[in-house]
Order: structure tokens, then sequence, then C-alpha cells
């Protein structure tokens, strides 16, 4: 049986661009930003338990001061950041968040 190299990144062919080929459509340009558009502060930032079913003990959540959130996990990876949802919460956002307004 005759063997053949196998070539991933090709020189000749441009780099793939994952994020297009999980979403299934190209990166689009960054949004412009409205006028009076301040970055948000960060309220509160640290691990967040998991659940043990992750492949983490502990998740980094950052919480900030326009309602959004950031965290370390799988899920708001592919939720949030590749779908560009700012509005999405995982579970560690939604503890982080009910552990500031208790």
């Amino acid at each position: 049986m005759a063997q053949r190299a196998l070539e991933i990144d090709a020189r000749d062919k441009p780099d793939l661009d994952a994020e297009a080929i999980i979403l299934g459509s190209p990166v689009l340009p960054e949004m412009p930003r409205e006028p009076g558009y301040h970055e948000p502060a960060a309220l509160w930032h640290g691990n967040v338990a998991g659940s043990g079913r992750g492949p983490q003990r502990a998740y980094y959540v950052v919480v900030y001061d326009d309602s959004t959130g950031r965290c370390a996990c799988p899920d708001f990876y592919f939720r949030g950041i590749l779908r560009r949802n700012l509005s999405f919460e995982c579970k560690h956002l939604r503890l982080a968040r009910a552990g500031l307004s208790a």
C-alpha cells in the first residue's frame, strides 16, 4: 500500500479561518462603535467552581458594568464568543452575578 504525504497547511494556499469553518460564514469586520461608547469596566473577576462534568474544576469569569461578562468555559466560548452573542450567560457567569447581588 502506497502512502502519500498529508498537507494540512499548504504554503501556496491561504491560512484556514477556523471561525469561518465553525460558523459557516466569513469573519465579519468589527462593528463601528456608537457615539459615546465607553469600554466596560470590570465589576468582578475571579474563578467560579465548575460542576465537575467539564474539563476544568474552575473557570475564570469577568463581570462587567454594562451587564455583560466573559467566562473561560467551552459553553461560553462556543455560544457567546464564536456566535458574537454578547448577552449569552453560561452557568458560571450566572453564579458570579448571583454572588454580586447577594
